[in-house]
C-alpha cells in the first residue's frame, strides 16, 4: 500500500495519490476512524486538455464539508450539467441502479451515446475522466458498467469534500501492522493446497500448514495458486491492465497556459489509447495543514509526453483490476466460493463498485466477520424480500451470492450532514432544478422533436451554467486561496 510512496522536503507523497470520499468509502472511513487516522482535505478540481491545449475545467465550490463542481467557462458545460442532473436523479431514484434497470448490463460508453451525448464529451472528457480515476485505458473505461460508474459519480460529485490520510498511507500501514508478530517479506508462494481440513502453503522449499488462508492478491494470482477452487472461472474473468505512475517536477504534462492548471489535469492525444492524468500535488495539498512543497511537484499516471529524466523522482508500475459487465456478474460467484476448503479471497475484484481501496476493506470486513470478530462498527449489506429484511454476507446466518444486488440497493443518502446553504442547495434547489429539467425535457421533445428539443435544452442549461460561473467568480473573489508554486 505504501511501497511506492516517497518523501520530498519532509512531505510524504502517496504513490499513487490516494484520496477518498466518506460517502463512497464507508468501510474505509470506519476503519480509519477506528485507527485514529487524521484527515486533510484534498482539492480534486479538474482540467481537460487535448494535445496539451486546455479544453474545459471546473473548480470545486465548497460550503463547509459539502462540495459542488462549478465550470470555469461554458465550453461543454451543458453536457456536464446534463450529467450532473443524471447524478442527482440517481441519488433520488436509486432504483435506476437495480438489477433489470436501464443501467443494468450496459457499459457507460454505450449508455452515454444512446442518451445523445456528443462524441467530444464522451471521448475527450467523460471517458478520460473515468480512465484517470480507474487508472485504465480509454477502451477499458468506456466498457465499465453504467450502474457502477454513475453510482460512483453521483456520490463523488455531490457529497462530502475529498480527503486523505493527513500523514499519508505510511501512517496507516504502520498502525495496521503494529501488532503483527510474524511477518515474512520477499517470500514467494508457489501453491496453496487444501488437505485434511487444513491448508498447505508452499513458500520456496518450505511447506507451512494453516487452519485458514486469506488470499490478499490480485485475482489472476489467486487463480494460479488455488487451481481447484470453484471460483477459478470467476477469478479468471477479472481483467487487468498495468498503469505507470511517475512523480516528477516536469510541467510539460500540464496545460500550456498555467491559468488552466487544476488539481487533476487529464489529457488525451491523437492515436493514444491511454489518458494522462497529472496531479498537481501543490494544489491538491493546499488545503492540508502544514504540508508545503518548495517546488512544483506533479504525479502523472501514464505520461503521454517524454519527461525530463533529471526531474523524475520515482516511477512505479501498478497492476490494476478492471470492471466489465461480465466480471461484475462474477462477483457473486466469488462470494459463493468464499471459505471453500478454508480459503478466502479479498481485494477490489471481490467487491462491487469501482476497484479502489474501499473494495479491499469491504471484502476484508466480510471475511473477518465470517472467521473472527471485527474490532469496529462497519455497514452491513441488507436486502428485503416480501418485507423480510435479511443480511448478505459471509458470516453465519447471512445470505451468499447476492452481493452485487445488495450493493446497488443500499440507500444513496450521503453520510455527511448538510446545514444551512448546503442543505438548501442539495435538498431544495437541486430537486427543483431536476423537476424543471425533466419537465422541459418531456415538453420540448413532444413539441419540437428529439433533435430540436435537445438543442433548446442545451441552450437553457448553458444559461444556467452561466449563472453558476458568475457564482464561482464571486466565490473565488471572497475565498482566500493558499499561495504556492
Amino acid at each position: 500500500m505504501d511501497a511506492g510512496s516517497l518523501t520530498v522536503a519532509n512531505v510524504r507523497i502517496d504513490v499513487p495519490f490516494r484520496v477518498f470520499n466518506p460517502d463512497y468509502y464507508p468501510y474505509l472511513y470506519a476503519m480509519y476512524k477506528h485507527l485514529g487516522i487524521g484527515f486533510a482535505a484534498a482539492d480534486y478540481s479538474l482540467a481537460f486538455m487535448r494535445n496539451g491545449s486546455a479544453l474545459w475545467s471546473y473548480t470545486n465550490l465548497s460550503v463547509k464539508d459539502f462540495q459542488v463542481p462549478i465550470p470555469d467557462s461554458l465550453g461543454c458545460s451543458a453536457e456536464w450539467a446534463r450529467l450532473l442532473f443524471l447524478c442527482v436523479r440517481t441519488l433520488r431514484q436509486p432504483e435506476m441502479l437495480h438489477q433489470g434497470s436501464e443501467l443494468d448490463n450496459i457499459s457507460i460508453g454505450e449508455y452515454l451515446r444512446k442518451q445523445g451525448y456528443s462524441e467530444r464529451f464522451v471521448d475527450l472528457e467523460f471517458v478520460p475522466f473515468c480512465a484517470s480515476l480507474f487508472t485504465c485505458s480509454l477502451s477499458a473505461a468506456a466498457a465499465y458498467p453504467a450502474n457502477t460508474v454513475l453510482h460512483f459519480t453521483a456520490r463523488a460529485v455531490f457529497g462530502a469534500r475529498l480527503r486523505k490520510a493527513q500523514h499519508g498511507v505510511q501512517e496507516v500501514c504502520e498502525i495496521l501492522t503494529r501488532k503483527l508478530s510474524n511477518v515474512r517479506c520477499n517470500a514467494s508462494v508457489s501453491s496453496v493446497v487444501p488437505k485434511n481440513g487444513h491448508v498447505l502453503v508452499t513458500v520456496g522449499s518450505e511447506t507451512l500448514e494453516f487452519d485458514s488462508v486469506v488470499m490478499a492478491t490480485p485475482a489472476d494470482t489467486a487463480a494460479k495458486l488455488i487451481s481447484n477452487s470453484p471460483a477459478k472461472t470467476a477469478l479468471e474473468a477479472v481483467q487487468y491492465e498495468d498503469a505507470v505512475v511517475v512523480t516528477h517536477g516536469d510541467s510539460s504534462v500540464m496545460p500550456s497556459e498555467k491559468a488552466s492548471w487544476r488539481g487533476v489535469n487529464i489529457g488525451t492525444a491523437q492515436g493514444q489509447s491511454m489518458a494522462m492524468a497529472s496531479h498537481w500535488i501543490n494544489y491538491v495539498e493546499r488545503t492540508s495543514t502544514g504540508r508545503h512543497l518548495p517546488h512544483a511537484t506533479f504525479q502523472t499516471v501514464n505520461p503521454l509526453v517524454p519527461l525530463d529524466e533529471s526531474l523524475v523522482l520515482s516511477s512505479t508500475t501498478f497492476h490494476r483490476s478492471l470492471v466489465t459487465v461480465e466480471s461484475q456478474a462474477h462477483i457473486n460467484d466469488i462470494h459463493r466460493a468464499q471459505g471453500h476448503d478454508n480459503i478466502w479471497m479479498v481485494g477490489t475484484y471481490a467487491a462491487p463498485g469501482v476497484p479502489l481501496l474501499e473494495g479491499c476493506v469491504r471484502s476484508a470486513v466480510d471475511v473477518v466477520r465470517a472467521i473472527g470478530k471485527l474490532p469496529f462498527e462497519a455497514p452491513r449489506q441488507l436486502r428485503k424480500d416480501n418485507n423480510v429484511l435479511y443480511e448478505v454476507g459471509l458470516a453465519k446466518g447471512c445470505v451468499r451470492g447476492e452481493l452485487v444486488e445488495a450493493y446497488f440497493e443500499q440507500p444513496l443518502a450521503g453520510s455527511f450532514k448538510l446545514t444551512g446553504v448546503a442543505w438548501m442547495l442539495f435538498h431544495v434547489i437541486l430537486p427543483i432544478m431536476l423537476a424543471v429539467s425533466s419537465a422541459i425535457d418531456i415538453t420540448t421533445r413532444i413539441l419540437l422533436g428529439d433533435h430540436l428539443g435537445r438543442k433548446l435544452q442545451s441552450l437553457l442549461v448553458t444559461v444556467l451554467v452561466g449563472f453558476l460561473v458568475l457564482l464561482e467568480l464571486a466565490y473565488k473573489h471572497t475565498s482566500p486561496r493558499a499561495a504556492g508554486p
